[in-house]
């Protein structure tokens, strides 16, 4: 469910000599797939969206909101506020709907990225870009935290991530980083559903024809299934 997509290469890097105590961490990753065992496997999602970005740029965070829907590997997100967006993502392509404007951008999610759509985190995925610097268990609500280092791979566009997992839903449900420009983004799902009916047409954009379609990475080869 988490609407946060990291698209960026994870080539194989060597790391520093100051890198955690291996032992340690493994045990957390392990902990974090025992979690994932014991926790449902949700098949689709709706929830209600709430994002918080700070930046340093301006005087005032810009709260978006909206709701979000998923289901396999397929999800959308319709932001109602400041202004109407519309996202559609998978594992392997994001579009992003701006119906003030009609204009569909298109982004490729290299095949090494990392999409979570339905908000199951994946520890291999995770273990590719992060280190898992802690993993504490919140005693009166049960939320599962997960305290992210980056690695090298990913250290250029980001300086931390923490997750939010709720083991009775078997999802992530809130989420904040932080970018390499110091910028802060807060996200927090409620009103939570799973294995709710979800109609294909829920998930597909619904973009006009004559949407002016872009290609902001440059690479105008992509398909245009939204």
């Amino acid at each position: 469910m988490l609407a946060v997509i990291l698209a960026c290469p994870a080539p194989a890097v060597a790391e520093s000599a100051s890198q955690p105590d291996e032992t340690s961490e493994a045990e957390r990753w392990k902990q974090l797939g025992q979690l994932l065992d014991q926790s449902p496997k949700p098949e689709s999602v709706r929830a209600v969206f709430t994002q918080k970005r700070t930046s340093l740029l301006l005087d005032e965070p810009v709260v978006s909101r909206g709701r979000f829907v998923a289901k396999g590997e397929a999800a959308r997100l319709s932001l109602t506020t400041p202004s109407p967006v519309e996202m559609h993502f998978n594992a392997t392509q994001m579009h992003i709907y701006y119906p003030d404007d009609n204009v569909l951008e298109v982004y490729r999610i290299p095949p090494n990225g990392m999409a979570m759509t339905t908000g199951r985190p994946d520890p291999e995925a995770l273990a590719r870009d992060f280190r898992l610097a802690d993993l504490s268990t919140d005693p009166r609500s049960g939320r599962v935290t997960l305290a992210l280092e980056p690695r090298e791979s990913v250290r250029e566009h980001m300086q931390s991530l923490t997750l939010g997992f709720d083991p009775m839903l078997g999802l992530i449900v809130s989420a904040s980083s932080t970018d390499a420009a110091g910028d802060r983004t807060d996200m927090e799902f409620s009103q939570v559903r799973i294995n709710q009916t979800v109609a294909d047409t829920e998930i597909a954009l619904d973009v006009p024809d004559d949407a002016r379609v872009e290609y902001p990475e440059g690479n105008s080869e992509q398909d245009n299934r939204r």
